[in-house]
């Protein structure tokens, strides 16, 4: 029968595979960590982005435009990981001709012709870095 005899080993390489196994996790750990702050970035984006477009369908029917408060507070809603957005809400003639005189008011944009904007900035923390990263999502919709 056969016998395995486990070879001796010093107390400096075990101490060694600590030092090894210590540095590895730490790094292991990092790049996870970064890993989910970008999956967090990603999520913000994405939630910002449905958020605007949300804002900007329900304000361009039925005659929502003139509720831009209305509009932004909806450009504001089910954000995830955003911190102190700031929701802008606009509209520009985009219509075939010449573009009317005056400045629109909140019962001009409701004709064909217009687009209204709403655009919606916000920070999202950072966990490893620290800090914040600052994210724009804007939405475009004709007003038909």
């Amino acid at each position: 029968m056969v016998t395995l005899r486990r070879r001796p080993t010093s107390r400096g390489a075990r101490g060694q595979a600590l030092v090894e196994f210590s540095l590895v996790v730490l790094m292991f750990f990092s790049l996870l960590v970064a890993i989910l702050d970008m999956a967090m970035i990603a999520a913000a984006q994405n939630s910002m982005n449905s958020a605007v477009r949300e804002a900007a369908r329900w304000g361009s029917v039925d005659g929502h435009w003139t509720d831009v408060s209305g509009i932004a507070s909806r450009a504001g809603q089910g954000l995830l990981f955003v911190q102190s957005p700031t929701p802008v809400v606009s509209c520009e003639w985009v219509g075939s001709g010449a573009a009317p005189a005056s400045t629109p008011g909140p019962n001009d944009c409701m004709r064909p012709g217009y687009v209204l904007n709403v655009t919606l900035n916000a920070d999202v923390p950072m966990v490893v870095i620290g800090g914040r990263v600052a994210l724009s999502a804007t939405s475009r919709m004709a007003v038909r």
